[in-house]
């Protein structure tokens, strides 16, 4: 299959701990590679999709919060695969599993409506404007989304660069499918390291909490 679209992350090697590394001798017990798999591993049970969990912290997070949920967590980095791996190990989680990708590749491989909730924490701002072709939150990525959400789904975006915040604003006014709620009941949940760094650095964090209406 032929991609749409442009890759919305660089692949670095990076630092692996030798913990990470023996946690990822265990991925192929949290790994799924199509979205058959996630209807498996879900089940009855409602879903979660978080995208581009970094050190998985938020992932544990939610899956403290919503413990009778199925999380389908993705990331492209191996340090981070791994460091929620152990995570998941020390906290004995059993409700999530791990696509190692482009999420687009993973939900593309159906059309089948299974998830109740969808989060973006932070994705990478690509910050150049001749990159902004490769930020993930544009109308391609709704439209890829929509068919595999639930009626009355909720949708969670959090940035601190104002010039996404803004393009993320204008895609969501232009998509009738989705309606924008200002007030979101997740922005003071949990800071990640991002929204840490962000308060530190003095930067606006922008937080988008919207459903699928149609």
């Amino acid at each position: 299959m032929s991609k749409e679209y442009l890759p919305s992350f660089v692949k670095r090697l990076g630092r692996i701990t030798e913990s990470q590394k023996n946690n990822l001798k265990s991925f192929s017990s949290y790994q799924v590679n199509s979205l058959s798999d996630c209807s498996d591993f879900i089940g009855n049970s409602e879903a979660i999709l978080d995208i581009g969990f970094g050190d998985g912290d938020f992932t544990i997070f939610l899956a403290d919060q919503f413990e009778n949920h199925k999380i389908i967590a993705s990331e492209v980095y191996k340090s981070g695969i791994g460091s929620l791996i152990g995570k998941l190990k020390s906290n004995s989680i059993d409700s999530v599993k791990i696509f190692d990708g482009d999420m687009r590749d993973l939900i593309l491989t159906s059309d089948k409506p299974i998830f109740d909730k969808v989060f973006v924490m932070f994705p990478d701002p690509w910050q150049k404007a001749r990159h902004h072709k490769r930020r993930l939150i544009n109308p391609f990525f709704f439209e890829v989304l929509k068919p595999h959400l639930k009626k009355d789904a909720e949708i969670f975006i959090s940035t601190d660069w104002d010039n996404y915040a803004e393009s993320i604003n204008e895609t969501l006014e232009q998509n009738a499918r989705f309606s924008l709620n200002k007030n979101s009941k997740y922005n003071n949940d949990f800071l990640t390291k991002f929204q840490k760094r962000a308060i530190t650095e003095n930067r606006k964090i922008s937080n988008f909490f919207f459903k699928k209406t149609i």
